[in-house]
């Protein structure tokens, strides 16, 4: 009772706090409605009072000379010409990364920066080391790009002017790419020399004219004997060639007199020789008997780039001694002497290609970039140019860099004069020389670019004025806009640029200098101004200096769109360059839209203005102000189109002209059949199948929302059974949704087809609501009569029966020998031909063992669904009255000492009593 009258006690205390709260609130909202707020009715008016005071721009006036000139009497002008490349200072500057230039780090295509940080050799910027120029076609079909078929040659690009100033690292091993071929042929062609001697295999041709008449061609045997027909034997090994005629005129001289003897080579024995060493097949080969090293080395595949081609040694076991030949295919390769003078090679010769020697590499603009391998352990930097072929025209010969690893450490770069001291400079092992290119702009030049004729670059002369310059680029284009002409100047009287007001600056020479140019072709030296080397005349064309007026015209005409406004242009006009009005215009009204300025709220409106399109397509009406005005900047032209009232409908199956229809509005499904030219005699009507593209489109929409929705249905179901019920049903559930997801999918996959189910056989079909008005692409497919009904499902045995007498649902399943144990009586239904669905499950039913079956309807016996058995039912009920119980017994304990025993199957009972425990 205490507690009871403590708890009333605490309630009223609360309830007395929040009345004088609430009071209070009520107060404080009293108090803002003061009597100075009812008499301002706009509290906020002082917003409209207030007025910014802005004070106008200072005069100024330039810190030197005129506005738009300066004087071309400058100092640097005493010297040499200054060089270099005319910028244009009218771009925005972009911003620049904190901390990071902006154009640090950026490389051209074909560059790659070598080990990230490239080493600074006395400059002042990062090296960047261009290693890919000229990427192969191999890299360039890998990054998918096309590969020109005529690639453009190193001298030609050269004189073209597309070549860097700077060197290209791109280099490769001299000398290696000759044996790339795939030829491997030894065979040797061209004269036989004198002194080659004769030996088993080698093919002799015998010529015999005169006293006797005898061709023949003869091979030498292994004893070294050459049978001659008629006249016998003769030992030939070891004759040289050129011997060869009179030994064997002496022997046939022996026999027979009165002929003449001519002695030629055939085909020549091959000769086997050993190739060793870095080469891609070391092993024995078979060469020509007139074969070289290059021809060995061929058929070897070709020394590897590990492999040295001016240290080969050709060793040969002579009946005196070994001897050893050094061969240099160098000479070879450069051009200097030909396969004749390289020695010829023996049988059981042997070739060894030792590992490659000292290298010097030099890059850039000579005539044959690459990597060369030396004689010596140190050559001039002349001999290395000669290696290379010599300088080009584009060669920068005044200064050459030359790089060394020092101590092991790392890379340095020296500068070579290429003097006559320079060219003496040694170079020894693994050091690089780089001769770069001459600079294209060492002439000091000025640029003209814009609406000219002749935009480029033009030789800068003393006292060169701009009109001078305008005339040498041919003159000005006729969109040239002579009001305003900027040149971008860098070099000129330094000025100084304030970075405060009213503070110091710095002093700057670049600039952009604005001038007349109408006035300055006219003389005027004001602006005519003087140029300067590297200056950057523009000339901008009337559409990019000036504002664009534009008007838009909207609906039937041929070509509509936004376009450009003309001085003087009028409705008519514009609708001329759209294209002129289309087929399906309306002439009696169309619709100007017009930008105003609207003084009082300081907006652009529009308003709408109706007119006579007719009138002011009218000749007679070309220049009136009323009937066809002039356009203003920003007018809308909207010209209206009629309405189509005609359907395109299409018609298939068993008519006598199917295909594609066109209707006026109104006509109906009976129009279609008529216009095709009436039915078939097997035409069946009652299974014709209308379909619609809107139904289509409608049956789509509902079909994805009930997937939808039946998804989301079956997942939310899912999550209440895990959390409220137990572990086995949690598991059905998962299968459940499983199986919810499965039959989701195969509805995805099924497609609305639009049909509408149409009663056919109605008698008073053509007067009937069902003789639909045609709607554009609608289609009727009228098919075959098929006399057939069919029976499928839980049969014993699905058929198809004759619909000659008439078969009733009972009779089918009859014929089908019955239902099956699975099958569900109470659910069968009949898909009829047109579509429609008639079930035993209808309320009314409209489906009963009587009911008739006609031709092309199918019968449905589906299977009977799963269900609980009796006892896990009598279970679950059992379990939910414990539960009922178990809570009415908890709730009737609440407020009262209940004794809880706890017992533990290791312990004995534990009595707990404790009444605050239950009440919290």
């Amino acid at each position: 009772m205490m507690k009871k009258t403590n708890t009333n006690i605490l309630t009223n205390g609360l309830g007395r706090l929040f009345s004088l709260l609430l009071l209070g609130l009520l107060a404080a909202g009293c108090q803002t409605s003061s009597p100075e707020t009812g008499t301002n009715k706009d509290p906020y008016s002082w917003a409209g009072r207030i007025q910014e005071e802005v004070q106008p721009v200072p005069a100024s006036r330039p810190t030197s000379g005129d506005p738009i000139s300066a004087s071309s009497d400058s100092g640097y002008m005493n010297g040499a010409w200054p060089w270099g490349t005319p910028r244009n200072l009218m771009q925005p500057i972009e911003e620049e990364k904190r901390g990071q230039p902006s154009d640090f780090g950026k490389q051209e295509r074909g560059q790659k920066q070598v080990r990230g940080q490239a080493r600074d050799f006395g400059g002042t910027g990062p090296v960047i080391v261009n290693v890919n120029a000229e990427k192969s076609e191999v890299a360039l079909q890998a990054e998918g790009e096309p590969v020109a078929t005529n690639s453009r040659s190193r001298l030609e690009e050269l004189y073209e002017g597309q070549f860097d100033r700077k060197a290209s690292r791109d280099l490769e091993q001299f000398g290696y790419d000759f044996f790339d071929t795939n030829d491997s042929s030894s065979a040797s062609t061209g004269p036989v020399p004198g002194e080659y001697r004769i030996g088993p295999g080698d093919e002799i041709i015998l010529t015999l004219s005169g006293g006797v008449e005898a061709y023949h061609s003869l091979t030498v045997d292994r004893d070294g004997l050459l049978a001659i027909p008629e006249f016998g034997p003769v030992s030939i090994a070891g004759e040289t060639f050129a011997g060869l005629h009179d030994r064997l005129l002496s022997f046939l001289n022996q026999r027979r007199h009165g002929f003449d003897l001519t002695v030629t080579l055939g085909r020549l024995r091959t000769i086997r020789v050993n190739v060793i060493g870095r080469v891609r097949s070391p092993g024995p080969v078979e060469i020509s008997a007139l074969g070289t090293p290059m021809s060995a080395l061929m058929a070897a595949g070709g020394p590897n780039k590990d492999g040295s081609l001016r240290q080969i040694i050709l060793r040969r076991n002579s009946e005196a001694e070994e001897t050893e030949v050094l061969v240099d295919l160098y000479d070879f390769l450069r051009g200097f002497v030909d396969s004749v003078g390289m020695p010829v090679l023996r049988d059981g010769d042997t070739l060894v290609v030792p590992a490659i020697g000292l290298t010097v590499g030099v890059a850039g603009y000579v005539q044959q970039p690459g990597i060369y391998e030396t004689k010596t352990e140190s050559i001039t930097v002349g001999e290395a140019i000669d290696l290379a072929g010599g300088l080009t025209p584009f060669s920068f010969t005044p200064l050459a860099h030359l790089e060394r690893t020092v101590d092991g450490r790392g890379r340095q770069r020296i500068d070579v004069e290429l003097t006559a001291e320079g060219l003496e400079q040694p170079m020894g092992n693994g050091e690089l020389l780089l001769v770069e290119a001459v600079d294209d702009a060492r002439q000091p030049v000025v640029r003209i670019e814009g609406e000219v004729a002749r935009p480029g670059d033009y030789e800068h002369r003393s006292g060169m004025r701009l009109s001078e310059l305008v005339k040498r680029a041919d003159g000005l284009t006729v969109d040239a806009y002579l009001p305003q002409v900027f040149i971008s100047r860098q070099l000129g009287d330094p000025a100084a640029i304030q970075g405060l007001p009213d503070r110091t600056g710095h002093l700057q020479s670049r600039r952009v200098l604005v001038a007349d140019l109408a006035k300055a072709l006219q003389g005027n030296a004001d602006h005519d101004l003087i140029l300067m080397p590297l200056d950057l005349v523009t000339v901008r064309s009337q559409f990019k200096a000036q504002i664009r007026a534009t008007v838009e015209i909207i609906g039937a005409v041929q070509n509509p769109g936004l376009y450009e406004m003309t001085a003087g242009m009028r409705i008519s006009d514009l609708i001329a360059i759209a294209g002129n009005p289309t087929v399906d215009v309306f002439y009696d009204e169309a619709e100007l839209i017009r930008r105003v300025l609207d003084e009082e709220s300081r907006q652009l409106d529009v308003r709408r203005y109706r007119f006579n399109l007719a009138a002011a397509l009218n000749p007679a009406n070309a220049n009136s102000h009323s009937a066809n005005p002039v356009l203003s900047n920003g007018d809308q032209l909207v010209i209206r189109a009629l309405q189509k009232s005609q359907v395109r409908v299409s018609i298939g199956g068993r008519v006598r002209f199917p295909g594609e229809y066109v209707f006026p509005a109104g006509a109906k499904i009976t129009d279609l059949i008529a216009a095709a030219g009436g039915l078939l005699p097997d035409a069946d009507l009652r299974a014709a199948a209308f379909t619609r593209v809107a139904t289509r489109q409608l049956q789509q929409q509902r079909l994805d929302h009930l997937t939808e929705r039946t998804r989301r249905l079956s997942e939310e179901a899912f999550e209440r059974m895990v959390q409220t019920g137990r572990s086995n049903e949690g598991l059905a559930g998962r299968i459940s949704l499983d199986n919810t997801q499965e039959t989701l999918g195969r509805i995805r996959r099924v497609e609305a087809d639009g049909r509408i189910i149409i009663p056919f056989d109605s008698a008073d079909f053509p007067e009937s609501n069902y003789n639909l008005f045609l709607e554009n692409g609608d289609r009727l497919t009228i098919p075959r009569y098929h006399a057939t009904v069919s029976v499928a499902g839980h049969v014993f045995r699905p058929v198809t029966l004759v619909a000659g007498e008439a078969i009733t649902v009972e009779t089918a399943l009859e014929q089908a020998g019955g239902l099956t144990e699975l099958a569900d009586k109470d659910l069968l239904y009949v898909v009829r031909a047109n579509g429609q669905v008639d079930s035993v499950a209808q309320k009314p039913a409209r489906l009963n063992r009587k009911t008739e079956l006609l031709a092309g309807d199918v019968l449905l016996v589906p299977s009977q669904p799963i269900e609980r058995t009796f006892g896990a039912q009598l279970a679950d009920a059992l379990i939910l009255a414990r539960q009922i119980a178990e809570v009415a017994l908890v709730g009737s304990q609440i407020g009262k000492d209940v004794d809880m025993t706890l017992v533990s199957p290791f312990q004995q009972e534990v009595r707990v009593t404790d009444t605050a425990i239950l009440k919290d």
